[in-house]
């Protein structure tokens, strides 16, 4: 009985600290990077890999973040207003003026990973980011 009781204790304490360590990394302020696929409407798939920083904004549920993306095609830094629209899904919509696009985007949490789509009249995309450090 004794052992039951430690190894139904010990289950317990491991739940609980994995439960505030999922907790924890569900914050989306953070550096994040990772990578995808960005598809221009006219062109052919591209990979792309990009880092994102993202902060608090003033304002209830909202963030500013901006993400920096290579491709072969070049450079691209985009900075997008996200809201958070529930525990784990934010959305916002852009506008690249170097490029003259704007379109919507959203974010997805997974743990410390934020899946990323992008879509506007001229292209889409999706990236899949990896939390690398939290900010102040």
């Amino acid at each position: 009985m004794r052992s039951f009781i430690v190894a139904s204790a010990l289950i317990l304490s491991t739940t609980f600290a994995a439960s505030i360590s999922y907790a924890k990394s569900l914050s989306i302020i953070g550096s994040w990077r990772g990578g995808g696929i960005v598809q221009p409407i006219d062109g052919a798939r591209e990979k792309t890999r990009c880092r994102a920083i993202i902060h608090k904004s003033p304002g209830r549920g909202l963030y500013n973040a901006v993400y920096k993306c290579s491709s072969p095609v070049g450079l691209i830094s985009q900075n997008v207003a996200v809201k958070k629209i529930s525990a784990t899904k934010y959305s916002g919509t852009f506008f690249n003026a170097v490029h003259n696009v704007e379109g919507v985007f959203s974010i997805t949490l997974e743990g410390d990973k934020q899946i990323v789509t992008m879509e506007s009249p001229r292209g889409k995309g999706w990236l899949d980011l990896s939390k690398q450090s939290d900010l102040p």
